[in-house]
């Protein structure tokens, strides 16, 4: 299943690129003083933008692509789609909170601070499930519901090149 095979490697790779965004955050949460308005801020702000930039440009209209296709084939693949689809509404609301504590700490908020790092830290540990739940879960599912021909369409929905920031 060749079609499978490349579509699962582009997944992987943006995957990949997720998770170096986030090392990339959490470093910048470690290493710069970004409680306050500043380089260190501004920094940390581009990589969350960046990430949320790549997920909604690149990385997940592909794997709604592959998601579309495995729709209603099983109950146990539903209940899978149903929770990624949770974890998603989740990390999102989780996002959304945060632009907007970070946007108080660059108004001089610093107490928003703490608030922050906890947001950033529930952010990375749901996007990483999921990840983790697709890479693992969903696949099974996926390779063992989708034909070669439904594999091979859903292929050609997704771009091969590999957007980055």
């Amino acid at each position: 299943m060749l079609a499978a095979r490349v579509a699962w490697t582009i997944l992987e790779s943006e995957h990949a690129h997720v998770r170096a965004l986030l090392v990339e955050i959490a470093s910048a949460v470690q290493g710069t003083d970004w409680s306050a308005a500043g380089p260190g801020l501004r920094r940390l702000l581009e990589l969350i933008l960046a990430l949320e930039a790549f997920d909604g440009a690149a990385h997940r209209p592909k794997g709604s692509r592959m998601l579309a296709a495995m729709q209603g084939r099983s109950s146990a693949a539903d209940d899978q789609l149903a929770t990624l689809t949770r974890d998603r509404t989740v990390n999102d609301a989780l996002l959304l909170e945060l632009k907007a504590a970070l946007e108080r700490v660059a108004q001089g908020e610093a107490r928003d601070a703490p608030a922050c790092r906890s947001l950033l830290t529930r952010r990375r540990e749901g996007l990483l499930a999921r990840m983790e739940r697709v890479e693992t879960l969903l696949r099974s599912h996926a390779e063992r519901l989708l034909t070669e021909e439904e594999w091979s369409h859903v292929d050609s929905e997704i771009p091969t090149r590999i957007e980055r920031r």
